[in-house]
């Protein structure tokens, strides 16, 4: 956020306050008040923007100001227009962006932070062994905390790496072309897995379109105690654009485990049994849950899934909604 803020000072408005409900900060500007959203990344919801000129109401500004980074879908553009929102676009750019990061991160070496900004900014990824390479264990951390405020960049994904966000990619992944095989929905399986191999290999929980409805309480089982999360949680790490909601293997490390037992342990946990399938339990505070679709590929596990969340990551920048790193 202080990079948002540093540009709206730049551009003369007067910083006033942080972290309020419904909006970002508050802003002035020749001595109108502001209520600020800054969205810099993708396109904000309608809801988003009502939330916005409800903040404005109740904090008794003049205006409401939504800053953007990426080109507004055309149901933001008629909201803004309808709420009278005001909008800011601020350009993206490593030459845009260097005199924020030359100015925060003044104990670095500038042409180190030069090099770490035009490398992010090209598409690259800087993983944490680049970055011990490049600037020293002692200092990797402080890079990571600094470069994560910049509009886009993350630190995560397979392996985690600091890289840019890609929510505006479509998903280029096609399991069909893979060789992944099954494609039936949860429910269908949760009546029979027969057809599901007793071999080692991966399963895919593919997602079918449209916008998620999410439950404040799911149907996962209690094996490793609640296994519910926060909406806005579900929400945040939901992304809109991908078909991939989970990839998990069987049979890996000498474990014994086929994909038809790993599936249904998974069935199980979703059924509310205490079946030890803790991970993927987001996928269970989905109201869709029994129309999801699950795929299966015959291998090497450990490869397969590499190959697959390697893909993955590198149009998205972190791993699928169902797959958390714990």
């Amino acid at each position: 956020m202080h990079w948002a803020q540093d540009e709206l000072t730049r551009l003369g408005y007067c910083i006033e306050a942080q972290t309020l409900g419904g909006v970002d900060f508050l802003a002035t500007r020749q001595s109108e008040k502001y209520a600020v959203r800054a969205q810099l990344s993708g396109s904000p919801k309608l809801t988003d923007l009502l939330e916005l000129e409800g903040a404005r109401r109740y904090y008794d500004c003049a205006h409401a100001l939504l800053v953007h980074t990426a080109p507004l879908s055309s149901e933001a553009s008629e909201g803004a227009s309808r709420l009278q929102i005001q909008l800011e676009q601020l350009s993206l750019s490593a030459e845009h962006l260097w005199p924020w990061l030359a100015k925060q991160g003044a104990q670095f070496p500038e042409p180190l932070l030069r090099q770490l900004l035009e490398r992010l900014y090209a598409g690259q990824s800087l993983t944490r062994e680049a970055l011990n390479e490049l600037a020293g264990e002692r200092s990797s951390n402080a890079l990571i905390a600094l470069l994560t405020q910049l509009p886009q960049v993350e630190f995560g994904g397979y392996p985690a790496s600091l890289q840019l966000r890609r929510h505006n990619q479509t998903c280029q992944i096609s399991l069909q072309d893979l060789g992944y095989q099954g494609f039936q929905t949860f429910q269908r399986l949760s009546e029979d897995v027969s057809e599901i191999p007793l071999q080692a290999g991966v399963y895919v929980v593919e997602w079918g379109g449209g916008e998620p409805d999410f439950l404040t309480r799911g149907s996962g089982g209690h094996s490793k105690g609640d296994p519910n999360v926060p909406v806005s949680l579900l929400r945040a790490q939901w992304i809109s654009e991908a078909s991939i909601l989970y990839v998990g293997k069987a049979g890996a490390s000498g474990s014994k485990a086929t994909l038809r037992s790993r599936v249904k342990q998974m069935l199980e946990f979703g059924q509310g049994k205490p079946a030890k399938h803790y991970g993927g339990r987001y996928l269970w505070q989905l109201r869709q849950a029994a129309s999801l679709r699950l795929a299966w590929k015959c291998g090497d596990p450990t490869l397969l899934e590499q190959e697959l969340l390697s893909q993955f990551t590198a149009y998205y920048g972190r791993l699928p909604f169902a797959n958390l790193q714990e």
